[in-house]
């Protein structure tokens, strides 16, 4: 009996095993869940950074002073005010208008208010001490050159019953990045 020479394999089943060796397989090293997270976790990163690139933050300067007697009001005679001191470096950004938080005394009220008159010029520690009389026991020693500002007191705070007292200041001087706030950023980020 002679048997026809049959291949072993089928025509058919070796062109499909040798079109699957000719496509390339890449590795499979993440799952699409996965995949999916990182890029949203990218696209989050990204956000945050373009948010704290544009975002801003205010820069206060402290400082301390006393309420004034309404007789001894400021120059602009808008009524009753604090005179604060503040360091005298700080001096070219202190402008009328400025927003300010005040509070009176240890424990007294606090509000917020604006700057309403810079005075001119610098005081020396002795200069405001003599010009002033700011013997107080509740008030901070000026130790430094000052310059002294006007914030207008709110009508919550009569000046009968609050002059003289001491007062204690955060005076907004302006704005600046929030990078700009990370150490080694801040020399890289201008304002």
């Amino acid at each position: 009996m002679s048997q026809a020479q049959r291949p072993l394999f089928r025509e058919h089943a070796l062109k499909h095993y040798l079109q699957k060796r000719e496509k390339d397989i890449l590795p499979r090293l993440v799952s699409p869940p996965t995949f999916i997270c990182g890029w949203f976790l990218l696209c989050l990163v990204v956000a945050v950074g373009v948010v704290t690139w544009l975002e801003k933050v205010p820069i206060f300067v402290n400082g301390s002073g006393i309420v004034l007697p309404q007789e001894q009001g400021n120059a602009s005679g808008d009524g009753e005010t604090a005179r604060i001191f503040l360091p005298a470096g700080e001096a070219r950004l202190v402008r009328v208008g400025e927003a300010s938080l005040l509070q009176v005394g240890m424990t007294g009220p606090s509000f917020t208010s604006k700057i309403v008159h810079v005075e001119p010029g610098v005081l020396s520690p002795d200069d405001v001490h003599k010009r002033y009389g700011l013997n107080y026991s509740g008030m901070p020693a000026i130790t430094e050159p000052s310059i002294a500002v006007d914030v207008k007191v709110g009508p919550s705070i009569p000046s009968r019953l609050y002059a003289g007292s001491p007062v204690s200041a955060q005076i907004q001087i302006g704005t600046r990045r929030v990078l700009s706030l990370v150490p080694g950023l801040d020399s890289l980020i201008g304002d």
